[in-house]
């Protein structure tokens, strides 16, 4: 029976390529995921080599060289690209990361590393395989001579060793040339002048008659971290309870596209696990957070230390630092760094005899060894003063010492005049251990 005159013609169903057309079994097989290819060589169904490439081409190359035995990353691409380049190109990798996400803050700091110290050294026209070694050694010697921070120098060569490390995973080069360059302690650089009692005092006292002051004087009584303070919510302040949670924190995220701006601030998620934790609120905090609720209309929920302009918005850093260094500089102290006062707060906690895995957890450290090392020289001085206890020798029969005559200590009252003669000099290296901070949490 013949098909209607006005019916569609049937389509032909497509044969499969014949054997002589058909790709031999076992060579592979190339796709293409996001803007890169990716090829797959299977022996007896096992997976024996996966490669990468910018192109189908090169990757069937690189799929070749692994079939043979070779090392598909020596298959390079015509023209490596440019550091300046690349780097655009793994940033927005980065930023696009599927599984596990990388923070928007974490991006704009790899970011910031690149505009600011990596391209201007090595130039927006060297090609990524061109770095060396010897030029990456030489590029963190110029940052050393350059007085910039261990912390600053180690996390640029994080940002350069994940572009480089990358590079050579996608074979455009053989080794990755920062790698195993030894930049030394993080946050060695990090120097604060001396911690008392009497210097939280004499900083609350510079800051008595400003704007900002319940900021300030918050950050020494609650060791918080400044973006956490900026984020604070009424909601999260338990006053009854002398508590307050801190849940987020403010920070630069990547702004939308066709914003015509490549940052803006947003809300972030604390440092670390142990960021989001409870705070004590001691009595003098309490007092402040009550007269500010009061002053505020009683909100219920809403930033405790919102901008003048927009009660959603937190106020800006900028203009907290620039507050708070006029007012040191007036009352010459040497604190030029509002996270600074988190150290205080911090070292304060220990010299009082506080629990180590206590000060952790209110600080909001990840473990307590962070604690421990980076405010070592807290622990020295408590140290020093643990061995009083030990100075002694025992009475004999009159109650006199054996070394002369006794005086008092915390332990059984007895303690010899030959420890008694040390004394002096125990106390100068335990003010010494106090003399300074050292080390950024």
């Amino acid at each position: 029976m013949n098909a209607a005159p006005n019916s569609p013609k049937r389509l032909k169903r497509p044969t499969r390529p014949t054997a002589a057309k058909r790709r031999p079994k076992g060579g592979g097989s190339v796709f293409r995921e996001g803007d890169r290819y990716r090829g797959v060589l299977k022996r007896e169904g096992q997976v024996v080599a996966r490669v990468s490439a910018e192109t189908e081409e090169l990757c069937w190359e690189r799929l070749r060289a692994a079939e043979r035995g070779e090392n598909p990353r020596l298959v390079q691409e015509e023209g490596a690209p440019t550091l300046a380049h690349y780097a655009d190109r793994w940033l927005a990798r980065k930023a696009g990361a599927r599984g596990r996400p990388v923070k928007d803050n974490t991006v704009l700091g790899y970011e910031q590393k690149f505009r600011i110290h990596i391209v201007p050294y090595f130039g927006h026209e060297i090609r990524v395989d061109q770095i060396t070694p010897k030029m990456v050694a030489d590029f963190f010697a110029k940052l050393r001579k350059d007085g910039l921070q261990n912390s600053t120098i180690a996390n640029t060569r994080n940002a350069l060793s994940g572009l480089l490390g990358a590079a050579r995973l996608e074979g455009i080069m053989t080794e990755n040339a920062a790698k195993g360059h030894n930049i030394g302690e993080a946050g060695s650089g990090f120097n604060v002048v001396g911690f008392s009692d009497d210097l939280a005092v004499r900083i609350l006292n510079a800051m008595r008659d400003s704007d900002h002051r319940d900021a300030i004087s918050l950050l020494l009584y609650c060791p918080m971290r400044e973006g956490e303070l900026l984020r604070l919510d009424w909601a999260n302040v338990f006053m009854n309870a002398k508590r307050l949670t801190v849940a987020a924190t403010d920070t630069r995220v990547l702004a939308p596209a066709g914003s015509g701006h490549y940052a803006t601030r947003g809300v972030g998620t604390p440092k670390t696990k142990s960021g989001k934790r409870d705070v004590p609120i001691p009595l003098e905090a309490e007092r402040l957070l009550r007269r500010r609720y009061i002053e505020m209309g009683c909100p219920k929920s809403g930033l405790v230390f919102p901008s003048k302009g927009n009660p959603a918005v937190p106020v800006s850093p900028r203009t907290l630092l620039t507050e708070f260094k006029k007012r040191m500089a007036a009352a010459g102290l040497p604190v030029t760094k509002i996270h600074e006062l988190r150290h205080i707060s911090i070292s304060l906690l220990l010299a009082h005899d506080v629990d180590p895995n206590l000060v952790a957890q209110i600080a909001g450290h990840s473990n307590a060894n962070i604690t421990r090392r980076f405010y070592a020289h807290v622990l020295d001085g408590r140290a020093y003063a643990a061995a009083e206890t030990l100075a002694f020798f025992g009475p004999n029969s009159a109650g006199q010492t054996a070394a002369g005559t006794p005086r008092k200590s915390p332990g059984n009252g007895i303690v010899s005049t030959e420890a008694q003669s040390s004394e002096n000099e125990r106390e100068t290296t335990a003010e010494r251990c106090r003399s300074g901070l050292t080390g950024r949490s």
